[in-house]
């Protein structure tokens, strides 16, 4: 636990030097595409369950909205969660692959990544629904990532322990300027960013949680319980049985997830605080 907690200071140390989001120049992708719906799952720590998440939100999706577009893009090099659908692909559901998305560095190409967006969706009829789902590595933040600031959801997963909630706060503080002498940070140009309490093992974590991450601005998502049925089915080897007894046992997040991407409204909405949804 200490080593942990050594290596979230440090983290925060470095990330420290790096240029505040809040003087990034945001693209207009959200406004010139009203039909793309663009969703990222990231967090600096690794182990938090982002790949999971972003695995149970992307497949809900295309299941429970079969005639939407649903595509999924990998940018972690590991390509668990990109493994993991390749065997639920069909006409409205595909994963883009693409080794312009990566840099020789391993870094995004934050253009290409603009570029396949802005193209992709100029091709969509105007009449159709497109969701677009990105899987990051651990270690990212949104002055590597930039494209992330201008996507319509970010997703950062946690579990209640002290050193996935201590990276997750600095993780979180690079979108939000915390310098009262600072130009106002406008919450409204950003994502709409959850936290998603991940793998709890009771409903007391989700106010541990909710405590030590209350003075963003984000939401508060729906809780993920831990249960055998994730090692089963990520630990054996992906079947169809094991992904069925998955959904089933998680379908109230499901439920709510696919909601979250159909409730337009919500982009509406700018929390001064965290905020349970």
């Amino acid at each position: 636990m200490e080593n942990d907690l050594e290596r979230a200071a440090e983290e925060k140390d470095r990330d420290s030097e790096f240029e505040s989001p809040s003087t990034f120049r945001i693209n207009s992708f959200r406004e010139k595409f009203p039909n793309t719906t663009t969703a990222v799952f990231a967090n600096s720590k690794g182990g938090v369950g982002k790949s999971t998440v972003a695995f149970m939100a992307c497949l809900n999706l295309a299941i429970q909205e079969p005639n939407r577009f649903v595509e999924f893009i990998d940018l972690d090099k590991q390509a668990t969660t990109s493994d993991s659908l390749k065997r639920f692909t069909n006409t409205t559901f595909k994963l883009v692959s693409d080794p312009e998305f990566l840099l020789a560095s391993g870094g995004p190409n934050n253009a290409r990544i603009y570029q396949y967006l802005n193209s992709s969706a100029e091709r969509l009829e105007t009449q159709n629904k497109r969701f677009v789902f990105f899987d990051t590595p651990a270690g990212t933040s949104p002055s590597e990532y930039s494209f992330m600031l201008d996507v319509n959801f970010l997703f950062v997963p946690t579990s209640s322990s002290d050193a996935d909630l201590a990276s997750t706060k600095n993780f979180l503080s690079k979108f939000f300027n915390r310098n009262p002498n600072a130009p106002e940070q406008h919450s409204s140009y950003l994502p709409r960013i959850i936290i998603v309490p991940n793998m709890l093992d009771n409903r007391d974590e989700i106010m541990d949680i909710y405590n030590y991450l209350r003075e963003f601005p984000c939401f508060l998502g729906h809780p993920v319980f831990y249960s055998k049925i994730f090692r089963s089915t990520f630990g054996n080897g992906i079947s169809d049985h094991n992904v069925v007894n998955l959904l089933r046992e998680t379908s109230d997040f499901g439920e709510w997830v696919v909601n979250i991407f159909k409730n337009e409204s919500m982009g509406e909405t700018v929390p001064t605080s965290l905020f349970q949804i």
